[in-house]
């Protein structure tokens, strides 16, 4: 077969969040594995032109006044003019000009499950242009078998070209045992010996209100605090009130994001990684987590289960009470944390961005060949 000229669109590479550290790990791996075809990598600033210097990667910086204008006007121009075979759109858009096969990456359902959490501008897109962009698309991947399901109870007529290829996670992430490591990352961030862990943004469908609830549940009979490491992002404030109005100012640390050199240390300190969300098309943080063998607490929504399998204590993150059940369970029964380590550790072994690269690259290539349908690229384990 001959070699394909593979347009990635990257506006978001440097944002923070599961869709940027996916787009990074992504196109690193498609760069390390592939060298049989070409890639050209569209950046929207000068600040990335060098950030991959492969021969067989092209580096372009296309510029625009608005997102819209970049992905609809500006990138398929210059992606044209630079005669690729097929392109990759790797946060929610594509364009919508055929000028090439195009695979568009749903990266879960949330705004399908929970549209009440974005604002009214946000829910008119999602209403009005992502429609488009599935019914355009040449193949659709997203990254879990819940989200699939959601997407075909919304669209049923793209069953055949969508493609379920699970997250990966970065080979950094293992249990750090190195004392002088452990001991830098707890005195940086003032970390007691016992914790509880939440990794992530804060909007309402992480659900930081039902483990505040479930921490003031709790009172004194655990004497752990929560170290939040994220930011505040969509409609956080709602949730972050409740530290206050359940007296909790006491009990919660903020260490905003963490570099991520010393997550994994983070991670390997942490007592458990609290993650009860009320809907993850994914959840990164879970993966990250088990590869440093630390316990998880998660959800019986979304695609939690399916990510953590039997590796992970699921509750329902609808009742404050079976949260605070289940990590005082976790906390005070060190056999269970411990199978739960373990299991971890094996579960996410299966788990790589190097698989998640070689599935997006056999899409890329039906799409490319405008294939009849094809079978699922990969399916979560």
């Amino acid at each position: 077969m001959m070699s394909l000229r593979i347009g990635l669109m990257l506006r978001n590479i440097d944002e923070h969040g599961g869709a940027a550290l996916y787009t990074r790990s992504v196109v690193d791996a498609l760069l390390r594995i592939d060298q049989d075809n070409e890639y050209v990598l569209v950046f929207n600033t000068e600040l990335d032109r060098e950030r991959y210097g492969r021969a067989h990667a092209r580096n372009i910086v296309v510029e625009a006044p608005s997102r819209i204008l970049w992905d609809q006007i500006a990138v398929p121009r210059a992606l044209a003019s630079e005669h690729v075979d097929v392109v990759l759109g790797l946060k929610h858009s594509i364009p919508l000009h055929s000028f090439a096969p195009r695979v568009f990456v749903m990266h879960g359902a949330d705004w399908i499950t929970f549209p009440q959490n974005y604002y009214a501008l946000d829910r008119l897109y999602h209403c009005l242009v992502l429609p488009l962009y599935l019914r355009s698309a040449d193949r659709v991947i997203t990254v879990s078998n819940d989200s699939a399901s959601w997407l075909l109870a919304y669209m049923p007529e793209i069953a055949d070209k969508i493609a379920v290829i699970p997250h990966g996670v970065a080979p950094e992430f293992r249990p750090v045992t190195d004392p002088a490591q452990r001991e830098a990352v707890r005195r940086h961030y003032n970390l007691p010996e016992h914790f509880l862990l939440y990794v992530g943004q804060i909007y309402p469908q992480k659900n930081i209100a039902g483990i505040l609830k479930a921490l003031a549940l709790l009172g004194p009979n655990l004497a752990h605090p929560l170290v939040m490491a994220g930011r505040a992002s969509l409609k956080a404030e709602q949730d972050l009130r409740l530290i206050d109005e359940l007296g909790l100012g006491d009990r919660v640390r903020f260490i905003k994001w963490v570099a991520q050199d010393e997550l994994p240390v983070l991670y390997s300190l942490a007592d458990m990684l609290v993650f009860p969300s009320l809907y993850e098309g994914f959840g990164i943080p879970l993966l990250e987590a088990m590869a440093c063998g630390c316990p998880v607490l998660t959800s019986t929504a979304g695609a939690c289960p399916e990510v953590v399998g039997d590796a992970g204590l699921c509750v329902d993150p609808t009742v404050p009470d079976a949260i605070a059940a289940g990590i005082e369970r976790l906390a005070r029964d060190p056999d269970l944390a411990e199978k739960l380590r373990v299991r971890g550790l094996e579960r996410v072994r299966s788990f790589t961005w190097e698989n998640a690269a070689g599935a997006t690259l056999a899409v890329l290539k039906a799409a490319a060949a405008r294939s009849p349908t094809a079978e699922p690229a990969g399916k979560a384990a």
